[in-house]
């Protein structure tokens, strides 16, 4: 976003090459160890796909996120410039909630 972005707090001064701000956020997502019991990960994504629409009306910038999403790697990033992989517990809810989960995504 441009550093004249009108939702900048006043007195911020943002310093980069091209005056663009840029940042690193995970939204909607969890980093877990490969060696997490399956039936946990599991649980822990079931939990988040049951709830994902009282989830999103409860915070005002996840409509923006695509929470939820799984299949539009483009959109996700997975597969691309994040190479990061599905744990198989994950894996197994998304399919389950009836999701498609890409082959690169998938341990």
């Amino acid at each position: 976003m441009p550093l004249a972005n009108a939702t900048q707090a006043e007195g911020v001064k943002v310093v980069s090459e091209d005056d663009m701000f840029r940042g690193v956020a995970t939204v909607g997502g969890e980093v877990v160890r490969t060696d997490m019991d399956e039936e946990l990960a599991y649980q822990l994504t079931k939990a988040v796909l049951d709830n994902v629409d009282a989830i999103v009306t409860k915070t005002p910038f996840l409509p923006n996120v695509a929470l939820g999403e799984i299949e539009d790697t483009a959109t996700t990033g997975m597969c691309g410039p994040m190479p990061l992989k599905y744990h198989p517990g994950a894996v197994r809810a998304w399919e389950e909630a009836g999701f498609t989960v890409p082959d690169c995504a998938k341990p």
